[in-house]
C-alpha cells in the first residue's frame, strides 16, 4: 500500500505467524501524522464555529427580548402619562377651572400624545418575536369577519387621509391655519359621542372623508394616530391651527422612516383583504381565508400596538349598540387568557338582529352607507 508516495507493508510476526505488523518509512509516519492532525483541526474548528453561532444566536435573541421589553416599558410609561393628563383635563373641565389653566394642561397633553405616538411607532417598527395566536380561535368566524371589516374601514380611510391628496384639500381651504370655531368643536364632539352606538365606523369615515374633501377638517397626521385619536384631535380647537407645524415635525422627525414602515404594513393588509374580496363580504364565515387573513391582521395590530382598531370606537370596552357584540372578545385580542370569560360568549342571535338593523339602515340611506 502507498501512503503519501511511500510504500508501507503488512508483515507476519510472532513465533506462530498469527500477528501482523505494519512497516512504513519514517517519512510516511510523519506525513500520516500531519494529515490526521489537519483533519482533527478541521473537526475542532467546525465544532467551535458551530458553538459560536449558537452562542451568537442566543445572545441576539436575548438582546431582542431585552429591546422589546425596554421599548414596551417606554411605551407603557408614555401611555400612563397621557391617561393621567386626560383624567386631569376632565376634572378641570368639570370643576370649571380657569380657562388659562385648562389650556396649559391641554398643551401638555398634546405634547404627551406626540411623545406616545413616537414611542409607539418605534416599538411598532421593530422586528418583534412572534405573537401567540392560540386565543384567536376563541373568536367565532362571524366576529372575525366583522373585525376584519372594522380594520379595513379605518385603515383604508387613514391611508387615504395621510396622502398628499387629502393634505392638498386642507391647504387650499380658507380655514387652513386658523383656530377651529366653537361650533366646529361641538360638532366633532357630538359625532364622537354617537360613534359605536347610533352609527358605525363606516358612516363615521364617510363623514370625515367628506369634510376633509370639502376643506372643513384638517386630515390626520399619521396612520398610527388611529381613527379615535384623530376624532379626539378634531375636538381640540388648536389642532387645525397647529396642523401644518405638527405635520412638519412628523415628516422631519427622526422617526419619520419608522412611520413609513408601519404605514406599509397596514397598506399590505388592506390590499390583501381587497384582493380576496373580504371587504365586500364575498367570503363565507367558514372560509379558511377568513381565519388566515384575520390572523395576519391580528398579529400585525398586536405588533404595532393598535389592536383596538378591531373594535368600533377603537374601544374594546364600549357599551354602544354597535360596539356591544364585540366586547366579549376584548381580552382575547389582548392575549389575556386569564380574564377571558367563557360565559360572555358571542351571541349569534343578537348578531343576527344587529344585521337586520344594519340592512334597514342601509335601505334608508341608500349608497351613503357602504
Amino acid at each position: 500500500v502507498e501512503v503519501g508516495g511511500e510504500k508501507v507493508t503488512w508483515v507476519k510476526a510472532g513465533s506462530d505467524g498469527k500477528e501482523t505488523v505494519l512497516l512504513m518509512p519514517k517519512i510516511a509516519i510523519i506525513r500520516l501524522t500531519i494529515v490526521i492532525s489537519l483533519v482533527l483541526l478541521v473537526i475542532v474548528g467546525v465544532l467551535v464555529w458551530s458553538g459560536n453561532v449558537k452562542v451568537k444566536d442566543a445572545l441576539a435573541e436575548m438582546q431582542l427580548s431585552n429591546q422589546e421589553e425596554r421599548l414596551s416599558q417606554t411605551l407603557s410609561l408614555k401611555e400612563e402619562k397621557v391617561s393621567v393628563l386626560e383624567n386631569l383635563q376632565s376634572m378641570l373641565e368639570e370643576a370649571g377651572v380657569n380657562v388659562t389653566v385648562t389650556k396649559s394642561v391641554d398643551s401638555i397633553l398634546r405634547e404627551a400624545k406626540q411623545e406616545r405616538l413616537k414611542a409607539k411607532v418605534v416599538y411598532a417598527s421593530q422586528t418583534l418575536p412572534e405573537v401567540d395566536v392560540v386565543l384567536v380561535d376563541k373568536v367565532p368566524p362571524r366576529m372575525k369577519m366583522k373585525m376584519i371589516n372594522e380594520f379595513h374601514i379605518k385603515a383604508g380611510f387613514l391611508l387615504w387621509a395621510v396622502s398628499s391628496e387629502a393634505a392638498a384639500h386642507w391647504k387650499a381651504s380658507g380655514l387652513f391655519g386658523k383656530t377651529s370655531t366653537d361650533e366646529m368643536v361641538d360638532e366633532c364632539e357630538k359625532i364622537e359621542e354617537g360613534w359605536g352606538d347610533t352609527y358605525g365606523s363606516d358612516m363615521m369615515v364617510e363623514w370625515l372623508k367628506g369634510n376633509i374633501t370639502m376643506g372643513r377638517y384638517p386630515p390626520p397626521l399619521t396612520v398610527m394616530d388611529g381613527l379615535a385619536n384623530y376624532v379626539d384631535d378634531l375636538a381640540d380647537e388648536e389642532y387645525a391651527k397647529m396642523w401644518r407645524e405638527r405635520k412638519k415635525s412628523v415628516v422631519h422627525s427622526d422617526t419619520a422612516r419608522k412611520f413609513i414602515v408601519v404605514q406599509n404594513k397596514v397598506s399590505s393588509l388592506v390590499k390583501e383583504i381587497e384582493s380576496k374580496g373580504l371587504h365586500e363580504h364575498a367570503a363565507v364565515d367558514t372560509d379558511p381565508v377568513v381565519q388566515d387573513v384575520f390572523t395576519k391582521v391580528y398579529v400585525t395590530l398586536r405588533k404595532i400596538d393598535c389592536s383596538e382598531w378591531l373594535f368600533p370606537r377603537d374601544d374594546e370596552d364600549s357599551e354602544g349598540k354597535i360596539s356591544k357584540p364585540f366586547k366579549p372578545y376584548a381580552n382575547v385580542v389582548k392575549d389575556d387568557d386569564d380574564d377571558y370569560d367563557e360565559d360572555e360568549d358571542y351571541d349569534e342571535d343578537e348578531d343576527e338582529d344587529e344585521d337586520k338593523d344594519e340592512d334597514e339602515h342601509e335601505d334608508e340611506h341608500g349608497d351613503d352607507v357602504k
